[in-house]
């Protein structure tokens, strides 16, 4: 049976994805990243491979979680997003 090819689909395979490289990632200095070729490769294969499953987002999608992030940033005014930055 065929996996059906939606918007759900390609969410679960870029969190699978996410996890993978958090996982594999934890600990791992940037030195040891580059001294680690087959490491580095696997997480750039990886974050290829997300980048390839967002754009095959639907446009729908997209357009529905850009609203939704403005519609969340337009609730802070300058004061309110100012006052986090009080020392």
């Amino acid at each position: 049976m065929d996996n059906i090819k939606n918007d759900q689909y390609y969410l679960e395979k870029i969190k699978k994805d996410i996890a993978f490289i958090v996982i594999h990632m934890k600990d791992v200095d940037l030195q040891e990243l580059h001294e680690n070729e087959v490491l580095l490769d696997s997480m750039l294969f990886r974050m290829i491979q997300i980048s390839e499953n967002a754009k095959k987002l639907s446009a729908e999608y997209k357009e529905e979680k850009a609203v939704n992030r403005t519609r969340r940033a337009s609730h802070y005014d300058a004061d309110h997003v100012g006052s986090f930055f009080v020392l």
